[in-house]
């Protein structure tokens, strides 16, 4: 978040306490300095520093393990402790230990957790990978590939006040960048720059040559770039889904980002479904609710093509719900034109008292047709 030009002045327009009822993220809890504070400098340096980092130590006993970070629901902790946000678009996995990766163990309940609530997973590169040919045998040996996973190469380091460098995390600062890049742009438009820029006072831990960025892309890793000396960033706009996703486009992070929001946004909406009994009545609302909503959608320019069967479709009939019981809750189809009109990605919803069940049928152009 970013305010400018405020004023210290009760009465002014601008006033600081009056514009912090903005942020998502800050209040002002005591009265403001009666003079303007002085200029924030840049480290080694007589410039005003654009961005200030804080690098804060401690100590409160040992390192989180994989067990930790996963949690317990009982109390409350770890990814348990996310159970109870209703809405969820990334999850930053960082481990607990210095230079330790995040264990499988840990990665996979992650994976789960985002695959369930429709959220992104973004998670630092190991310390391990110190070259492109790490990250490409690392890769290689792994079992791990998830299309709701992201991570890059080469690792960020941040200056401390001592001015000694240390490894740092970046997986928040990607996070509101690929926040900011959607708030921004709209999700209709991260076709047109798929670059991911990070201010921030993070430098990377290596550089990468071209040739060896390319290669990192087929391993299903990102690269980061410095830019200039405020800015990195993401290139590349792959997921972790790699060659072993049968699904097409699994691997392209913009589309993925897109389908997990609107999938996401279509869960929440249409919960109330869940509570009531599953019939013809029931049906046909949430058919009208949900073509409204598409509707929408393609109005904004955030589906291709024109028109149901085109750009979209909803599906929500006896046809649906053959040989499943009324226990089961109401289930839909809905088809979403995200790369080209008339090819449709198809999600099936099981909206039930217990929650939402999620299935992708990727894309289904036949399937579209005949709806």
């Amino acid at each position: 978040e970013y305010f400018r030009s405020v004023s210290t002045d009760p009465a002014s327009r601008d006033y600081i306490g009056n514009i912090l009822t903005q942020s998502e993220l800050v209040r002002l809890a005591c009265k403001p300095p009666e003079e303007r504070p002085d200029l924030t400098i840049c480290q080694g340096s007589v410039k005003q520093s654009g961005y200030v980092s804080a690098v804060v130590s401690h100590d409160d006993g040992a390192a989180p393990s994989d067990y930790d970070l996963i949690g317990s629901v009982e109390s409350g902790t770890g990814l348990a402790a996310l159970e109870k946000v209703r809405d969820i678009a990334h999850v930053c996995l960082i481990s607990g230990a210095e230079d330790a990766a995040v264990g499988p163990i840990a990665m996979l309940a992650a994976d789960r957790f985002c695959r369930g609530n429709q959220a992104l997973l973004i998670v630092d590169p190991p310390a391990r990978w110190e070259t492109p040919d790490d990250v490409i045998g690392d890769q290689r040996r792994s079992d791990f590939s998830s299309p709701n996973a992201l991570t890059w190469f080469p690792a960020a380091k941040l200056r401390d006040a001592a001015g000694q460098w240390h490894m740092a995390s970046a997986t928040g600062a990607v996070a509101a960048a690929l926040t900011e890049t959607e708030r921004t742009r709209g999700m209709e438009r991260l076709y047109d720059e798929p670059l991911t820029a990070l201010r921030s006072g993070l430098r990377m831990a290596s550089d990468v040559q071209p040739e060896d960025a390319q290669r990192l892309l087929r391993a299903g890793v990102n690269t980061l770039i410095q830019r200039n000396a405020l800015h990195l960033q993401l290139w590349g706009n792959v997921t972790e889904a790699r060659h072993t996703n049968l699904v097409a486009g699994c691997d392209d992070l913009d589309l993925r980002v897109q389908i997990l929001s609107l999938s996401r946004r279509i869960r929440l909406g249409t919960r109330w479904v869940g509570m009531h009994e599953s019939n013809p009545r029931v049906w046909r609302e949430i058919s009208e609710q949900l073509a409204t909503f598409l509707g929408r959608l393609e109005a904004r320019g955030m589906l291709a093509g024109r028109g149901a069967a085109e750009a979209w479709f909803v599906k929500c009939d006896r046809d649906t719900h053959k040989g499943e019981q009324a226990a089961s809750g109401t289930i839909f189809l809905v088809g979403l034109a995200l790369r080209k009109p008339g090819e449709l990605y198809v999600l099936r919803f099981q909206q039930a008292k217990s929650g939402c069940t999620i299935s992708e049928l990727g894309w289904q152009f036949e399937l579209a047709q005949a709806i």
